[in-house]
This record gives structure tokens, C-alpha cells and sequence, in this order.
């Protein structure tokens, strides 16, 4: 998604396999400048070290991996149960939702446990999106919600 949001161009890339600084990119005539934190296991020990200095968290959830829905919703609830990110918005940015085995905003609302994350977080500070990195849909929504917090 940053690689899209920089050049504009869609190719796939490995893993991130630990925490760096993209360059600044623009969006809806916005200037942002983003931390690619990955979300494999072996780097989210780092999340906390990074996120004390964000004004926002960008959670990009592959809706088309059901099998790692429970896992992302264990490591949200990290993220806002224990207050890591505690004042900051939080977008989950529910990618892929373009393809036909992507998981309904419905599933991914009980999976994820939704409801309890906005009583935890505040209603105002944590939205979701249905976006399509490949399509070019969606994020945009996303950027200008975040966008009003900063």
C-alpha cells in the first residue's frame, strides 16, 4: 500500500521483515509520512517502541486471509486493550475487500470484536474501511478520516 501511495504503481512485495521509514506521500492533497511496521509475528514486538510516536495507526487487515482474522484481532486488542494507543485514531483498513472470498464487514466486525475495541478506543478515534490497494478504492476515505486529527 505505502509503495502505491509513493508511486502510484501496484506490484507485490515480500514481508516486511522490520520496522522502516517510507518517504513522505500525499493524499487527498495531504502530506503524510508513514512507519511500515509489518505485521508478521516476528517484528510486532516493535509495534510498541514505534507507536508512542504516531498521530495515527493504519491496521491494513487482508480480508481475503480468513485464517488470520483471530490473529489480527489479538493483536488489535493489544494495540487498544492496553492502551498502546490510547488518544490516537485507529483506521483498520480491511484490503482486498474487492475479491469475492473477502471476508463481509459483518465478519470482520465479530471477528475482530468491533464493538468492544470503540467502547475501548471511543467511538470517534477508531473507524474501519473497505479498500482495494489493487483498485485504487477506498484508502482515500480512510486518509481524510484520519486527516481530521491531525
Amino acid at each position: 500500500m505505502l509503495h502505491r501511495l509513493r508511486t502510484g504503481d501496484v506490484r507485490s512485495f515480500p514481508p516486511t521483515d522490520r520496522p522502516h521509514q517510507t518517504e513522505k506521500f500525499e493524499c487527498n492533497g495531504i502530506t503524510f509520512q508513514a512507519w511500515d511496521m509489518g505485521g508478521h509475528e516476528a517484528v510486532r514486538h516493535l509495534w510498541e517502541d514505534y507507536v508512542c510516536e504516531c498521530s495515527a495507526v493504519l491496521f491494513l487487515l487482508d480480508t481475503a486471509d480468513r485464517g488470520r482474522l483471530e490473529e489480527a484481532a489479538f493483536e488489535l486488542d493489544a494495540l487498544i486493550g492496553e492502551k498502546i494507543v490510547a488518544d490516537i485514531p485507529v483506521a483498520i483498513m480491511c484490503n482486498k475487500c474487492d475479491l469475492d472470498e473477502a471476508l463481509s464487514s459483518k465478519e470482520i466486525e465479530d471477528g475482530l470484536q468491533y464493538k468492544e475495541l470503540q467502547n475501548i478506543q471511543g467511538e470517534e478515534k477508531i473507524a474501519m474501511f473497505r479498500i482495494s490497494v489493487l483498485k485504487g478504492e477506498g484508502y482515500q476515505a480512510a486518509f481524510r478520516w484520519v486527516a481530521k486529527f491531525l
